[in-house]
């Protein structure tokens, strides 16, 4: 039996953004919920161990996550959310593959 890998107790809206990316919607949660969360997720899709027998990083699945956290203003699109998750994740990357962070969309929710 596979573990969960989304918290069911909040409202959560997953969705496959490409071929290999999917995007997780949250409502009414802060900054460091959403760190606990990606964290979480990241440890159960370590736990189950999925071969990855032609990845030159690992034998296994690994999993790179880029998140931000804030309340919406009227000009952020969904789009600015994107662009920002997006930037987040490629300096995840730049540490390291097989990595998480979470970055504020407005300096202000930090």
């Amino acid at each position: 039996m596979l573990p969960p890998l989304l918290p069911t107790e909040k409202a959560v809206y997953p969705a496959r953004y490409g071929g290999d990316e999917f995007i997780i919607i949250y409502t009414k949660i802060n900054i460091s919920q959403v760190r606990s969360i990606i964290e979480t997720i990241h440890n159960n899709i370590h736990k189950l161990h999925l071969k990855h027998e032609f990845s030159p990083i690992a034998k296994y699945v690994t999993i790179s996550q880029g998140a931000v956290c804030g309340i919406p203003k009227q000009e952020q699109t969904i789009r600015y959310y994107m662009n920002r998750a997006d930037e987040t994740l490629y300096e995840v990357k730049k540490v390291g593959k097989n990595n998480f962070g979470v970055s504020p969309v407005n300096r202000e929710h930090i």
